[in-house]
């Protein structure tokens, strides 16, 4: 993935992590989101609190690379033992942590925490942000909810 990743995002239309949280506190606000559907961590909190959560943690903007966004990376990623790869074509540039933070939430979940430092030592992240990947995971969670099309 860090190879997905290290692409060029010069030539892609940014995604700003502000227009995605936007789109989350939208969806959030309208009660369009199964709060049943978000992560075992996240389901018995309002929707109110759960947008309180994501505007107190959202993170700065980073530097952009090109995320999977709206595609599972689990579906695009191949693990050999050694090294990790993508058959993705890149759509945008964006945040990574808007791949990471949803992606070691299902490996946590799949595999189990144990995972989670072999996949960011593959990836080539020796230090990730805890509060970065949280922010992440729950947005992902809430853009990736079912919801009512009327948005």
């Amino acid at each position: 993935m860090s190879d997905f990743h290290s692409r060029s995002a010069a030539a892609l239309p940014a995604i700003s992590t502000a227009s995605l949280l936007e789109l989350a506190l939208d969806r959030l606000d309208q009660g369009a989101i199964d709060l049943g559907a978000l992560d075992r961590a996240y389901r018995s909190v309002s929707a109110d609190t759960l947008a309180r959560q994501l505007i107190a943690t959202c993170p700065d903007e980073t530097s952009q690379v090109v995320p999977l966004l709206e595609r599972d990376p689990l579906d695009h990623v191949s693990f050999d033992g050694a090294t990790v790869t993508s058959d993705c074509a890149p759509a945008r540039a964006g945040d990574r942590y808007v791949d990471l933070g949803p992606l070691a939430g299902r490996l946590a979940r799949l595999v189990g925490p144990e995972a989670l430092p072999v996949f960011f030592d593959s990836y080539g992240l020796s230090a990730p942000e805890p509060r970065r990947l949280d922010f992440f995971l729950l947005l992902g969670g809430v853009l990736s909810a079912p919801h009512d099309a009327v948005l």
